[in-house]
């Protein structure tokens, strides 16, 4: 009897750990993941990624998948809290074999095979563009989600602003637009959600980018203003 109350006096401890406010607050939105120091991008611009906490749970959902898991998460630090093993896992909607396999990298920035928790996990805030705030979650492996508490929609942009060309194209790819593109970064990626290209702000600015080096098949190329507005051009490399 002791023993179990002794348990119940820790159980009680971790959970009344302060955490900062922020984490409770705020719904986080998904903007990218970090695993071995490589970036993933949700892989569309209309794809979201959710992260919800409060002083009980943690719950990591794709709305328009209908697709997460809810699990019991203990805060053991400020800044550290563990969750429990073998999440339950919402059914899906979605068929989209790259959405599936982005969906499963952002859960196992959580769990391994969908069971194991990767605890512990420490968070940390940092500021955006616009005010916006931002959430790391990183796991015991050093991989990384990161949330912020605005959606960012690529609804902001005029979808006639850009255009690639050209599409197919073979070594060098032109950003048609009479936007500057001094405050602007650009990515690419490929099919799977992987980082494979950051241009140079010197190409940048002249809207040029060599994709020589790139092989065959379908990329994405991200476009991001100062203020986290996004638009995504998809194109070939011949």
């Amino acid at each position: 009897m002791k023993a179990l109350s002794f348990l119940f006096f820790i159980a009680l401890s971790f959970t009344g750990i302060a955490q900062d406010p922020q984490l409770f607050d705020n719904d986080w939105y998904l903007q990218k993941l970090i695993i071995e120091e490589t970036d993933y991008f949700p892989p569309y611009p209309s794809f979201e990624g959710r992260a919800y906490f409060n002083s009980e749970f943690i719950e990591v959902v794709h709305p328009s998948c209908e697709e997460g898991f809810q699990n019991i998460i203990q805060y053991t630090n400020n800044d550290v809290f563990e969750i429990g093993d073998g999440g339950v896992v919402l059914p899906g909607v979605c068929g989209d074999p790259i959405l599936w396999e982005f969906m499963e990298d952002h859960y196992e920035i959580y769990y391994l095979d969908n069971n194991f928790a990767k605890n512990p996990f420490t968070y940390s805030f940092s500021s955006g563009g616009n005010g916006e705030v931002v959430l790391t979650i990183e796991n015991a492996d050093g991989d990384q989600a990161v949330y912020g508490n605005e959606l960012l929609s690529a609804a902001a942009f005029d979808l006639s602003m850009f255009q690639v060309a050209p599409n197919p194209v073979g070594d060098q790819l032109y950003l048609v637009s009479e936007r500057d593109m001094a405050n602007f970064t650009l990515e690419i990626y490929n099919v799977q959600g992987m980082g494979v290209l950051r241009p140079s702000s010197e190409n940048i600015s002249e809207k040029m980018i060599d994709v020589s080096m790139l092989s065959r098949g379908i990329y994405f190329l991200r476009i991001q203003d100062s203020l986290g507005q996004t638009e995504i051009k998809k194109f070939i490399k011949k």
